[in-house]
């Protein structure tokens, strides 16, 4: 075992004795490598199309420092969305920053996010648990002025987009429509596709056909 020992001999002829000593030490054997993998925090919530980030910790435990490559894998699968590490390796003791991305077409729900360290031919893992929510979505459409005497002109419809939904904005105005439905019908009065401005106003002159007709 590890420890400083001391040899000895003593040797004999004819009538004299002689001894000798030498001292040995004996190191430990080298400490095997090993390290923990830790994620914080290990939960978090994201709506549908939006990302969320975690810091991913891989902990020299014995030994000499290693590299040690890091990857994720989604139960179920992470539909649409993706994961990634920056860096994707790195030397302990060391921390990554996790990246989960989802997209609009994300089945909501709950995820659990095994992250697996890999270096000296030793595997760590570490658990997240991601939650999923529905994305929403809201508008509010204000208009000025609001009322008039015929023919009225130049009334401007201002939108006003909210929620946690992603995605450039599809606009659609009727100057005369009183259900509470969301389909798109024909004819409308305005109509703009793939924009990211929020508000939007529609031009003043988009209702002046409607409201101006003084019967």
């Amino acid at each position: 075992s590890a420890g400083t020992y001391t040899a000895k001999v003593i040797v004999e002829r004819g009538s004299l004795a002689a001894e000798s000593r030498v001292t040995i030490t004996v190191s430990p054997p080298p400490v095997s490598f090993n390290f923990s993998l830790s994620t914080s925090p290990t939960s978090g919530s994201v709506t549908q199309g939006r990302s969320i980030t975690t810091t991913t910790t891989a902990t020299l435990s014995s030994g000499t420092t290693q590299a040690v490559s890091l990857s994720a894998t989604s139960s179920p699968a992470l539909t649409g969305g993706s994961i990634s590490f920056s860096p994707t390796s790195c030397n302990l003791t060391c921390s990554s920053t996790m990246t989960i991305n989802t997209a609009s077409s994300t089945p909501v729900g709950t995820y659990t996010i095994t992250i697996t360290g890999t270096g000296g031919g030793l595997t760590r893992t570490a658990t997240y648990t991601l939650t999923v929510g529905a994305a929403t979505l809201s508008v509010t459409l204000i208009a000025t002025p609001s009322s008039g005497t015929a023919p009225l002109t130049g009334v401007v419809l201002r939108a006003t987009v909210a929620g946690t939904a992603t995605g450039t904005i599809n606009y659609t105005f009727y100057c005369n429509r009183s259900d509470s439905g969301t389909n798109i019908t024909i004819p409308y009065q305005h109509k703009l596709d793939g924009t990211s401005t929020n508000p939007y106003s529609a031009p003043a002159t988009t209702c002046n056909s409607i409201y101006a007709n003084p019967g």
